[in-house]
């Protein structure tokens, strides 16, 4: 019985039979394995369609997660190419969207999910700004560095960006760092936006690059300031300063810069002019107004004071009109027998006439009268030099003859 089995065993029929049942069964398993339906995830770009010509997307998620099922054998030869994500933006105006994400899937996939399946974002309006170029040194100059005569080319450029963020925008930027500013004296570099509380990434500028020159000096920062003399006293009484003259009008100091911004002037002086009767020029020194800030260059300033005659206008009261020059009658009577009187002069003019008793006389003059009341001119004769007559108030008086006593 056993050898029986033997040679069944070892007969190649018995081996044949067995290979087929063994084909057979690998065979029902592979199609079987195939057949199954399988689930895939992908990480799909998104395209934005149809976006209005003058606006731009403002959005933060450029990618989508799609999760998709299908035949074990479309799934092995489909990749994430072949799923498309589209965001559709027409008719769209400026302002914020929640705008849906459609999914196109080749055929055999069948589509289980999509995350986010909305997206949200922002149209904002497009507009374009010229500005003026600036300088921003990285990491800014070390003390007793500064920069001079800088020019750029070109000094403006012109930013393209979302309206918005290009109002608060003023100025552009080339940031050099100190080890570029002393590798010579011309840089090319790009040019950058400030920060301004927007988004200011999507702004571009044109040019991208722009050229300055430069003088880079080590040593501390230097600005001119005017110069003031202080004046002390008062000239002679007839005379007042008219102008102060100063050569040169400011001098250059410098010093570390938060304190020399501080500075706004240098004074020089007292200059005592007490008694002076002409123009006096003086050379002062000028020193620092700080300790921490130096004057530079020329130390000195030449200062000129110029004075002015002072003229004075005085009002005298009661002043007697006299009669005087030839006449028919033998006496006249004036109406009124006095005047005010306004006088010019210098001060110590006026004084003297002051102390000499009337300083002006006044009269009218009867010669060749015939009318016995008749108004006449007040008349004046100054008794003093240096002292003129501004006005005679009044300006005439009525006279009257004695005509009891005519010849």
């Amino acid at each position: 019985m056993i050898r029986q089995i033997d040679r069944l065993l070892a007969s190649k029929t018995f081996l044949k039979v067995v290979s087929v049942l063994v084909a057979s069964f690998l065979w029902y398993y592979v199609a079987a394995d195939r057949s199954t339906e399988v689930v895939r995830s992908y990480r799909v770009p998104l395209e934005y369609l149809n976006a209005p010509a003058e606006l731009s997307i403002s959005v933060d998620i450029r990618e989508v997660d799609v999760q998709v099922a299908g035949n074990r054998d479309i799934i092995a030869n489909k990749g994430p190419e072949s799923i498309t994500c589209q965001v559709d933006l027409a008719d769209l105006e400026a302002g914020i969207h929640y705008v849906p994400v459609q999914i196109f899937t080749p055929s055999g996939l069948r589509l289980i999910e999509v995350a986010p399946s909305t997206i949200q974002m922002e149209l904002v309006r497009m507009a374009a700004k010229s500005v003026p170029v600036g300088l921003e040194v990285i990491s800014g100059l070390p003390p007793g560095y500064r920069l001079e005569s800088v020019r750029f080319d070109p000094d403006t450029v012109v930013l393209k960006g979302a309206e918005k963020a290009l109002v608060s925008i003023n100025r552009a930027l080339v940031s050099p760092t100190l080890e570029e500013l002393e590798s010579g004296t011309s840089l090319t570099l790009p040019v950058s936006v400030p920060a301004a509380g927007q988004d200011s990434s999507g702004i571009v500028s044109n040019p991208q690059q722009v050229t300055f020159s430069y003088v880079l000096i080590k040593g501390f920062p230097r600005k001119s300031v005017d110069v003031s003399v202080e004046i002390e006293g008062e000239p002679d009484k007839d005379f007042r300063v008219e102008a102060v003259a100063l050569d040169p009008p400011s001098v250059k100091v410098q010093g570390p810069m938060e304190v020399l911004e501080t500075v706004e002037k240098v004074k020089v002086g007292p200059l005592d002019v007490t008694g002076l009767r002409e123009d006096m020029t003086k050379v002062i020194q000028v020193t620092s107004p700080v300790e921490e800030v130096e004057v530079v260059g020329q130390n000195t300033v030449r200062v000129k004071v110029i004075l002015a005659p002072r003229i004075e206008t005085r009002r005298y009261g009661h002043i007697p009109v006299n009669v005087q020059g030839t006449s028919i009658y033998p006496s006249w009577s004036v109406d009124p027998p006095s005047a005010s009187v306004l006088l010019e002069g210098a001060p110590s003019a006026l004084d003297r006439a002051e102390s000499g008793g009337r300083p002006v006389e006044l009269f009218v003059d009867v010669t060749n009268l015939v009318s016995t009341r008749i108004p006449a001119p007040v008349q004046y004769r100054t008794l003093l030099r240096g002292v003129s007559l501004v006005s005679i108030d009044p300006p005439e008086v009525t006279v009257t003859a004695d005509t009891g006593a005519a010849q």
